[in-house]
């Protein structure tokens, strides 16, 4: 027997901050957020309150510019046998790597 799909939700219930906001908070990050409840991200995204709404969320540190250099992104790249391990394992140092050569 399969699952019940979830109920939607009315037309317009994520366009108030309260709903937004009980949403989120059920999340420690946005990336869980983003994952879970979709939707609702989406919505504060469009509506322009997600930083308003995520502000219990800690924030992500990127690293310093220049930090990808050509020697760092090679020695993660020769960590892995293939390309599809690099990609999943480590995406940051990937993109990197093609923009270097692209």
């Amino acid at each position: 027997m399969h699952g019940r799909k979830p109920k939607r939700k009315p037309k317009g219930y994520w366009s108030t901050l309260d709903h937004l906001r009980a949403v989120a908070k059920k999340y420690g990050c946005r990336k869980e957020f983003a994952k879970k409840s979709g939707s609702a991200y989406s919505a504060a995204r469009k509506n322009g309150c997600l930083n308003k709404i995520c502000s219990h969320m800690p924030a992500v540190k990127s690293k310093q510019p220049g930090y990808c250099t050509f020697d760092r992104v090679k020695k993660e790249a020769m960590k892995y046998n293939a390309q599809a391990d690099f990609i999943r394992n480590s995406p940051s140092a990937y993109r990197a790597a093609q923009k270097m050569v692209g």
